[in-house]
């Protein structure tokens, strides 16, 4: 099946059968199944068992075009490759140090004009009580900030060249640097916009805001 092609290609790429069995798009018969099929998958060994699995008869020259139209003429192979890159892309973002999270929120940006955001800020530390059993108010303030969205993003390829050699690091260093491309560029943005304002005259870290240089 095609997810046991793509089991197996995860098993070859260093994604252990154990954790594909507990994944709830795999499960235990889909690795069972994968643990018969090869495991050392370049881009022309998955296209060979999408053929195989379809009926799909290929040339015998593998470095024709003719073989690569024929390979890539399978409906199950297009779905197969971006389901396997995209779960190691996601392995590549999720290794890179993600600490902006402590100090942003995410919210949502329905198109790429400015928007204005309203921070709650107030006094809310309880004082201790004086003689005289009196509580003294709290206060609530806001700050108002601006931020605006914008499009980020790189293209790869599976060449030729890659089909021909049936090169494994097309379908592991590739999306792996990808994934952890997308989560420098997260990390340049936020502590680039966190950093700036860490200078003479910008307006969060100032003592009047109760920060402390």
């Amino acid at each position: 099946t095609a997810k046991a092609i793509e089991a197996a290609a995860m098993m070859g790429l260093g994604i252990s059968d154990e954790k594909l069995a507990k994944d709830a798009n795999y499960g235990e018969a889909v690795v069972l199944t994968a643990r018969k099929l090869p495991h050392a998958l370049g881009p022309a060994g998955i296209m060979e068992l999408c053929a195989r699995m379809e009926g799909v008869d290929l040339p015998v020259d593998r470095r024709s075009s003719d073989w690569i139209r024929a390979a890539f003429s399978t409906t199950s192979l297009a779905n197969i490759l971006s389901n396997l890159q995209n779960k190691l892309l996601l392995e590549g973002y999720n290794s890179v140090d993600q600490a902006w999270r402590m100090v942003c929120r995410k919210g949502p940006l329905n198109d790429f004009k400015v928007h204005t955001r309203l921070r709650l800020t107030s006094d809310m530390i309880f004082e201790k009580l004086g003689p005289d059993g009196e509580l003294k108010h709290g206060k609530l303030d806001e700050q108002a900030y601006t931020l605006q969205g914008d499009t980020y993003g790189k293209m790869l390829a599976l060449t030729r060249k890659m089909i021909v050699n049936d090169d494994m690091s097309a379908l592991q260093d590739q999306p792996m640097q990808f994934g952890i491309g997308g989560a420098d560029a997260i990390n340049d943005a936020v502590w680039t916009a966190f950093m700036s304002n860490y200078v003479a005259g910008a307006t969060f870290f100032p003592v009047n805001n109760s920060n402390a240089n």
